[in-house]
């Protein structure tokens, strides 16, 4: 019978506190790995090739639109989520089954917002009647269906198996907390098949800009970051939640930070932004103009940098770190390190664009054991394409 978990209100369990990042790292030194890299070959251009493509005109697709793509970390299956299901694809990019059928029956998902895969299941959170957490392996079998920790506030997966699941979840603010750039708080949870309840592993803290609606909370992104997690065995997690160059290592069998490392870094100042403030717009109501507010760090300097890591990705039990250092004529800078937090590498990777475009300092890329995936429009009315590219240099 397949395992069915029943998720409630997680009640403590009798020892320690889960770790918090707040207040628990502070003993914890910070490896400072420089700014060269090992690698006498660092600062290299690395170009990509085409290697295959499909597009939403295939039968299996039916027209419908691409929503997401998502690789496993081996990159030998590729998850494609349209309107009406979600796909799977083999490495060359060949169609393998339906996994899911979206619907509106008791216990069906009828909308999917996050993806994540391994090279034996894949994952899914959206929404539904019933549960929305559900975990497939890649037969197409149910492995377990539950409703998330948290639902509905946004949730981020992290790892998945037979064994369950990991996965964040927001905190919501309230009005207490005050308005303002301040801690935004995100909980670690482990979902274990066949138990009740949850676990919460630890809590992470990103930088967020909040202000008040008349009537509800509304949370402003100021662009300070967004909380990065990188695994490649569920057991140790990289873990980036401050804007400046930082990576933490989580250990889930210690339930705690181990390690930290930075390198040195210049950070990339934001452009047009002569106060060095970040303006943030409040509504004042339908039909009238938006008031322009001026926000400032905690520290009291101008918030004038990009995040420095946009994005975490394990390739080949090496960390990869997509930054927001972009040059015009080489690309988008990354940065290669162990799991100890020794800087062997950097790149640049010269991922194609769209003419009279700029490459991205916000968005990671969809990367996997040295590919890239791209999801490109053709223009209304033409099919949409997934295109997976080999990169070339590395």
């Amino acid at each position: 019978m397949l395992a069915s978990l029943l998720l409630s209100a997680l009640v403590g369990a009798p020892g320690d506190p889960p770790f918090d990042s707040s207040s628990d790292v502070d003993s914890i030194p910070v490896l400072d790995a420089g700014a060269k890299p090992a690698n006498p070959k660092a600062g290299r251009v690395v170009e990509v090739v085409e290697e295959w493509r499909i597009d939403n005109a295939r039968p299996e697709m039916n027209g419908v639109a691409i929503a997401s793509l998502t690789p496993s970390l081996s990159g030998d299956l590729l998850v494609v989520e349209t309107r009406q299901g979600v796909l799977l694809y083999d490495a060359a990019g060949q169609f393998v089954r339906d996994l899911l059928r979206l619907g509106h029956k008791p216990g069906e998902l009828q909308v999917v917002s996050t993806v994540l895969a391994t090279s034996t299941h894949v994952a899914l959170l959206g929404a539904g009647q019933a549960n929305d957490l559900v975990v497939i392996d890649r037969e197409g079998t149910l492995v377990y269906a539950a409703r998330s920790p948290g639902f509905p506030v946004k949730r981020q997966l992290v790892w998945a198996d037979a064994a369950g699941v990991l996965l964040t979840r927001d905190r919501t603010p309230t009005r207490d907390e005050g308005e303002g750039i301040r801690p935004f708080r995100h909980d670690l949870i482990e979902v274990v098949a066949g138990a009740p309840g949850e676990n919460v592993l630890a809590t992470f803290s990103t930088l967020v800009d909040v202000f008040f609606t008349p009537k509800v909370t509304s949370i402003g992104y100021s662009p300070l970051n967004e909380l990065r997690l990188a695994t490649a065995d569920g057991k140790t997690i990289f873990v980036s939640e401050s804007p400046e160059y930082l990576v933490e290592v989580f250990s889930r069998d210690r339930g705690a930070v181990v390690s930290r490392f930075k390198r040195t870094y210049s950070r990339v100042r934001r452009a047009g932004r002569s106060s060095g403030g970040v303006a943030v717009l409040k509504s004042k109501g339908p039909g009238e103009k938006p008031e322009v507010i001026e926000r400032r760090d905690p520290l009291g300097k101008p918030v004038e940098y990009y995040a420095d890591i946009v994005a975490l990705t394990m390739v080949d039990g090496r960390l990869w770190v997509q930054t927001s250092t972009v040059q015009s004529k080489k690309g988008i800078l990354f940065d290669v390190f162990d799991a100890e937090g020794h800087y062997l590498d950097n790149f640049y990777l010269k991922v194609p664009k769209e003419p009279g475009s700029e490459w991205t300092r916000k968005e990671p890329l969809t990367l996997a054991n040295g590919h890239l995936y791209v999801k490109q429009g053709q223009g209304r009315g033409k099919p949409v394409l997934i295109i997976k590219y080999r990169l070339v240099g590395l």
